[in-house]
């Protein structure tokens, strides 16, 4: 079952940022996950990705595909190295430039398939969200906030309560709202 995933976090800026001594210690919140889904054009053939090696079969028969080149990113060209697709998908890749999202590249028509965070493709237009990638080789970003090492008690205070209130069931909806879950 774990034959293609890695699910090591690749890009924990939080603990880097804590041990370079610009974060409290202790104050590490995470906030919400994201999954990575996948995303066709509206109208277009679903594409099947229910498995591992169905998503597979549904990359090699694309004939363009697209993600990001964060951290999700990174995961998924290890991802298609290890199922052994990896330098069929860099040939058919577009990777998008910097502020252009993945979900627009999919709305022009521009790509087949497109790979990103749930929360960044929910409010395209022209796409179909078809899911997040399969349990065996799912991929999630976990966001997480904490407090400045340099943060008078007043402040420090006061970001404190607002980590509680965006941790609080409260803000769950419009978390969910926004393509991510509660953590």
């Amino acid at each position: 079952r774990e034959k293609y995933s890695s699910r090591k976090d690749f890009f924990d800026a939080i603990d880097k940022l804590k041990a370079a001594g610009h974060l409290q210690a202790g104050s590490r919140v995470d906030l919400v996950t994201s999954p990575v889904s996948v995303a066709i054009q509206s109208g277009a053939a679903r594409a099947d990705i229910s498995r591992a090696e169905a998503l597979k079969a549904s990359v090699l028969a694309a004939q363009s595909i697209s993600y990001s080149t964060g951290p999700s990113g990174v995961y998924l060209a290890q991802l298609f190295d290890k199922m052994g697709i990896g330098e069929a998908v860099k040939a058919k890749a577009v990777i998008p430039p910097p502020g252009v999202p993945v979900g627009s590249l999919v709305a022009q028509g521009a790509v087949e398939l497109g790979f990103q965070q749930r929360s960044e493709l929910i409010h395209v237009e022209g796409i179909e969200i078809l899911g997040n990638l399969p349990d065996e080789v799912a991929y999630l970003t976990t966001f997480s906030a904490a407090l400045p090492a340099e943060l008078d008690a007043a402040r420090a205070d006061a970001v404190a309560q607002f980590l509680r209130f965006a941790n609080s069931a409260e803000a769950a909806p419009i978390k969910i709202s926004q393509g991510m879950n509660p953590v």
